[in-house]
């Protein structure tokens, strides 16, 4: 069912992607007495590329999937601001939705304008767990930073209080190695 909010609009989050603001609403599915919120870029406004999205998984390019990977972890986050829902603890499994710690830590530094990225760090790892069940190369997602920059935009990765080349060892195993991809296993288990 949509989800709507007091006034009977649909509840929408934005995300930055592509130089540009993608909208996503949301849904709700009920199962038993949970309830499972998604998000769909399947918006009238939405560039046709956009759109797009979720309308499929593990498929198109990695671009694609870094996007997809950026409304499961960042729009998540906003989405559960939204609706009002504070949890604990946030479960990782595998790195899919790894983002969201990105998401965390930039809501730490806009509350706390006097803290650094390492005092974000702990507040990240005080609301996070990550499991995963395919520990081989194959079942973690890696990215070319070139990718992931056209992705990413600037003032998000400012507001991280970082620089690119900062945000990008965030997903190395070797945070020196400039040529290492960006791991999102290797991010989620830094953060």
């Amino acid at each position: 069912a949509p989800v709507n909010d007091a006034d009977g609009n649909r509840v929408r989050v934005t995300i930055h992607i592509r130089g540009r603001e993608v909208l996503a609403e949301a849904w709700l599915a009920k199962v038993g007495r949970i309830s499972l919120y998604l998000l769909d870029t399947n918006v009238e406004s939405n560039a046709d590329v956009d759109r797009l999205i979720t309308g499929h998984l593990y498929g198109g390019s990695t671009e694609t999937r870094i996007v997809q990977e950026k409304v499961l972890g960042i729009g998540g986050v906003r989405l559960l601001r939204q609706l009002g829902i504070s949890p604990s603890v946030y479960h990782l499994n595998e790195g899919h939705s790894a983002f969201l710690t990105l998401e965390l830590a930039r809501e730490f530094l806009t509350a706390s304008p006097e803290a650094n990225f390492v005092d974000s760090i702990a507040a990240v790892r005080e609301q996070c767990v990550f499991t995963t069940h395919t520990p081989v190369s194959a079942g973690n997602d890696v990215f070319p930073t070139e990718t992931l920059a056209d992705c990413f935009d600037a003032d998000f990765i400012a507001s991280l209080k970082l620089s690119e080349q900062e945000f990008f060892a965030l997903g190395r195993t070797d945070p020196d190695n400039a040529d290492e991809p960006f791991g999102m296993t290797p991010l989620v288990i830094f953060m």
